[in-house]
């Protein structure tokens, strides 16, 4: 097979939506519960989270706007974050890697780490940010 300009034209844009459907469906969520591994309700202060094997640590966190809010993941061997409300989406994170996000809003931002995959992902744990003005 022969590859010319004009077919590389086509593929690389085919390429980039296909990786960008992929990264987007495993933010879809499923509808399997939220761990309760943990019970706290109180909001830690601060601005990192630690992904661990089965919750967030914290799973609540507060602060203030303009923010910015660093996940790492210590534990899930590839997960996704992603706003409950399509604020912000991580691509996979391998143990050891971070995603970060500023927040330039108030408000109460529910997430969620999920396992990367078909739309059908299914979620693992839920957590929190509350930004305060």
């Amino acid at each position: 097979m022969k590859i010319t300009l004009k077919s590389l034209l086509f593929f690389l844009p085919a390429l980039f939506i296909v990786v960008a459907l992929v990264a987007l469906a495993g933010c879809s969520g499923g509808s399997a519960p939220a761990s309760t591994s943990k019970s706290s309700a109180a909001a830690v202060a601060g601005n990192s989270v630690e992904i661990l094997k089965d919750s967030f640590s914290p799973e609540t966190l507060s602060c203030k706007v303009g923010t910015t809010v660093t996940w790492t993941n210590k534990g899930v061997s590839q997960g996704v974050i992603a706003s409950d409300m399509y604020v912000f989406n991580s691509l996979p994170l391998n143990i050891g890697k971070t995603f970060e996000f500023t927040f330039d809003k108030p408000g109460t931002y529910p997430y969620h780490c999920s396992e990367p995959g078909p739309v059908t992902a299914v979620t693992l744990f839920k957590g929190k940010i509350i930004v305060e003005p």
